[in-house]
């Protein structure tokens, strides 16, 4: 009975994050990477969140309970590794991001150009946004509910529904906490309805599948005042004191490899086996099942990164040149926006090596253009996941922007199969 009711408290306990800071650490070399690595899985350190993936090329920011901090920082000095602290209080801009949306006027439907609409909101948007438009867009759910038997959203965006095109599937909301990717895909539907000439060439080349809200449960409790905004996984128990699942770690792409977690506590946590989370399992029944899948793209949040397969390891598809070929002509088209500089490449060349992703296992499905957005903002920032609504527009267009450009490259051959190791 008594360790029902702790994990009973454990699961409705709001999270506070007063005097968790936000650290910016300078990894110098692969050496550091592996240590920041094992120190994300060391169980004594449970107060670690790394909120950007561990890189030489950019700060590994991570967010450090007021217990760990201390120790983190003995810890780093002893091995040399200089760090800086960007956010000294995580709970302040939390706090002013509720207070922000709280000044909007609940009238009407949630508007997704100006505010990170709830997921009830964001079915009512999708619904009426449908209805507006009923030759060209369906509103649908994946064959498959969420962990806590949630609908996951599933859009279809066509020029002409009756005769179907190439297909390209886009993804966003995997983990829960990265608001501005879910309030991208959003934009993305509307803009892709919007008649403009970008939209108008996209949609005569493409039909394009949009799941803005992968992980419904995690995402709803993101934003439940009584619960935790920093919340990454789905909502599926790992055990009496753990839950969630790294929904990113779950496919079977070199499942339980390196870059995921077998640790419960751990925010990698890659599940019992590949696709024991009903939301991937949903996701790779959809898109295997779509006639014609040219490109599948994941989007995520943040550092500014577009990322090409492989992610499990540091050999290279026999595509490689031609996909680093059409991500860097994507990304010229997105820095147009913002002057916004996203790094391309590999994980394991720019990042780290991380296995069980989505866009690996479609690629090693035969899809020929897969893909990773990390949107913004940048490493070095104060904000990091709680990035202010001011910048949806900008994330929107610079992700609307490079998928242009993706469906208007000319020299795609899709005549070359993919290889795999």
């Amino acid at each position: 009975m008594g360790y029902v009711l702790l994990f009973f408290l454990i699961g409705v306990a709001a999270a506070d994050f007063t005097g968790h800071r936000l650290v910016s650490i300078n990894a110098r070399s692969r050496e550091d990477l592996d240590f920041l690595n094992a120190l994300g899985e060391n169980p004594d350190f449970e107060g670690l969140d790394f909120w950007t993936d561990l890189s030489v090329y950019r700060p590994v920011e991570v967010r450090v309970s007021p217990n760990d901090y201390e120790k983190l920082q003995q810890t780093l000095k002893s091995v040399g590794i200089s760090f800086d602290v960007i956010n000294e209080n995580i709970q302040d801009m939390i706090d002013e991001e509720r207070r922000s949306m709280e000044k909007i006027p609940k009238v009407g439907l949630c508007n997704p150009q100006t505010t990170y609409c709830t997921y009830d909101e964001i079915g009512a948007w999708l619904s009426s946004m449908a209805s507006s438009n009923p030759y060209r867009m369906q509103f649908t759910y994946l064959d498959g509910l969420s962990y806590e038997g949630r609908e996951i959203y599933q859009v279809k965006i066509a020029g002409d529904m009756y005769n179907p095109k190439e297909a390209v599937w886009i993804e966003a909301g995997t983990h829960a906490r990265e608001w501005i990717a879910i309030s991208s895909a959003l934009n993305l539907i509307e803009k892709l309805l919007s008649n403009s000439n970008e939209a108008t060439e996209m949609l005569s080349k493409y039909d394009w599948y949009i799941v803005p809200v992968h992980n419904p449960d995690g995402y709803l409790y993101t934003h439940a005042s009584s619960n935790n905004r920093l919340w990454r996984k789905n909502r599926q128990p790992c055990n009496m004191f753990y839950t969630g699942t790294d929904l990113n770690r779950n496919w079977e792409a070199n499942f339980g490899g390196p870059g995921s977690s077998s640790s419960c506590f751990s925010e990698t946590y890659r599940g019992t086996t590949a696709f024991s989370a009903p939301e991937t399992a949903a996701l790779r029944d959809a898109v295997l099942a779509t006639p014609l899948v040219k490109a599948f793209f994941s989007v995520h949040c943040y550092s500014e990164y577009m990322l090409v397969p492989y992610g499990y390891t540091s050999a290279y598809p026999g595509r490689y040149d031609h996909l680093m070929d059409v991500a860097n002509y994507m990304m010229m088209w997105l820095e147009t926006i913002d002057e916004r500089y996203y790094l391309t490449g590999t994980p394991p060349d720019i990042l780290y090596e991380a296995s069980g992703g989505a866009y690996d296992y479609f690629y090693t499905q035969d899809i020929p253009y897969s893909y990773t957005y990390e949107l913004r903002p940048k490493s070095g920032t104060s904000n990091g996941f709680v990035l202010p609504a001011s910048e949806i527009p900008l994330a929107a267009d610079e992700l609307f922007i490079s998928l242009w450009a993706f469906s208007n490259i000319t020299n795609l051959n899709w005549d070359m199969e993919p290889s795999h190791p």
